[in-house]
């Protein structure tokens, strides 16, 4: 029940969660988004409720930023755990990605570039991980 009502929570949060795009640089306005999402699983053995959190900024030279904040709560009930009864127990896994991008303007071409990084924490597994990619910019 309690992990509907969380549910049940952030869906209406996302709900009343206003979002706008397309930054101006005409106006000097800064612009972005933010989205909240509650997953959630059921099984006889397992539960699995992951909401998440994912903001994201464009400001009017041409500047993105985004961020995204997930932690998943695994809780199930198995023999396969060691134990000889079947005992609850839960594990979290927090997870932030953030993520930087800007579109150089070479006058008739376009060079959009971009870097993430990622860095997921369970009780038994680390992992970090990062990137850069160029792609052609937007047609002017």
């Amino acid at each position: 029940r309690k992990t509907r009502r969380i549910a049940a929570l952030l869906f209406v949060l996302y709900a009343l969660c206003a979002s706008f795009a397309g930054a101006n640089a005409a106006s000097g306005t800064y612009t972005g988004a933010l989205n909240l999402r509650g997953n959630y699983y059921w099984e006889n053995s397992t539960r699995v409720v992951a909401p998440s959190v994912n903001a994201s900024l464009a400001t009017p030279s041409g500047v993105r930023v985004d961020g995204t904040y997930l932690i998943d709560a695994i809780s199930s009930a198995s023999v396969a755990t060691g134990t000889i009864d079947d005992r609850v127990f839960t594990e979290k896994r927090h997870d932030v990605t953030a993520g930087l991008g800007y579109e150089i303007d070479f006058g008739r071409a376009q060079l959009d570039l971009y870097g993430t990084g990622r860095v997921s924490r369970e009780p038994d597994y680390k992992s970090n991980r990062g990137g850069l990619a160029a792609s052609p910019g937007t047609d002017r």
